[in-house]
């Protein structure tokens, strides 16, 4: 899938970034408990992604990154009312530095898959194959942040605070879904060479 989720849900884990984002017009809530978190900077570019699934493995990230014949199932990446973040930030020099700024945080998203839903692989459009959440499927990016990226040792280290939320129900049109809360923490994130491939698409 070219859209990037984060899994969202009412209970949040100790240590790493996390935090709820309280979606009321939707009735419901996502957490963002970060447990799985790869990444790779080059050439001024860090490309990155956080899953608040545990035990997701590098490899398995940038299948889900890579543009192909969808038919790889993500269910193992995302948890039920929970949420994920993609991260492509090419402002890295030797780290990365922003607060506030929307056209620093242009590729950073939030995906959160809510309600009892699971991916099932259907056709939405003429020949557009692929896995979709069955329930509520919401994107989108903080309306304040405070983000430092730098690098420790062979991996990177996180260090953010987000608050107020704006997205939409991505497959459902364009009407706004705005969301609150704070989501703060300290993350490592891993460093893997697999997501070399990463920086020819994003």
């Amino acid at each position: 899938m070219l859209f990037l989720l984060l899994a969202c849900a009412s209970d949040v884990e100790e240590g790493g970034l996390s935090g709820p984002i309280g979606l009321s017009g939707l009735g419901g809530e996502g957490t963002v408990a970060i447990q799985s978190a790869y990444g790779l900077a080059q050439d001024g570019h860090l490309i990155a992604y956080l899953s608040s699934a545990p035990d997701v493995g590098c490899a398995e990230m940038v299948t889900h990154l890579t543009p192909g014949d969808n038919t790889d199932d993500p269910s193992g990446l995302f948890r039920s009312d929970h949420c994920n973040i993609f991260m492509s930030l090419p402002g890295w020099s030797d780290g990365f530095s922003a607060t506030d700024d929307p056209v620093a945080l242009a590729g950073f998203s939030i995906t959160c898959t809510l309600g009892d839903g699971a991916f099932v692989f259907e056709e939405r459009d003429t020949g557009d194959e692929d896995y979709y959440w069955s329930d509520d499927y919401w994107q989108g990016y903080p309306d304040s942040y405070d983000l430092t990226i730098t690098p420790e040792g062979e991996d990177y280290a996180m260090a953010m605070d987000m608050a107020g939320f704006s997205g939409t129900l991505i497959y459902e049109g364009f009407e706004a879904h705005t969301g609150a809360g704070t989501v703060s923490g300290e993350q490592t994130i891993t460093e893997c060479s697999d997501f070399e491939v990463l920086h020819g698409i994003y």
